[in-house]
């Protein structure tokens, strides 16, 4: 199964004002075909220091299904992190679903607004088959 991942990355306390409540995971279909069975995996982590260590642990498993050209958000709110916790999203599937599923997300407080370090555009996901 091959999948795609922001690689881990920490929970900032606040950005420019902004303190995170919504983890937003927006997906499109970029293709003639139906996506289905799209994983959507979200693990966590509390913050740890060396020499100490901790498991990610799987918080959040969503199954997208996208006709061509459907465009879908999957949102994870506050408790299940909190800040200064690591994240890594983790989207799978057939290598074609998730070649043709363009992914892009981010941290935003209960208004909406994001936090701009916390931006993972598709190019910025990690493939792998």
């Amino acid at each position: 199964m091959a999948h795609k991942s922001t690689g881990v990355f920490r929970v900032p306390v606040s950005e420019n004002g902004i303190v995170p409540t919504a983890l937003n995971i927006m997906l499109n279909n970029d293709s003639t075909h139906h996506a289905v069975n799209v994983l959507v995996i979200v693990k966590r982590s509390p913050n740890t220091f060396f020499p100490t260590a901790n498991e990610l642990v799987e918080i959040s498993r969503t199954v997208v299904s996208l006709a061509p050209n459907q465009t879908t958000k999957v949102v994870l709110f506050t408790p299940n992190f909190a800040p200064e916790d690591f994240l890594d999203v983790v989207i799978r599937g057939s290598e074609d679903d998730i070649e043709d599923t363009l992914v892009y997300s981010f941290l935003a407080d209960s208004a909406g607004h994001n936090l701009p370090s916390t931006v993972f555009n598709n190019k910025d996901y990690t493939f792998a088959d």
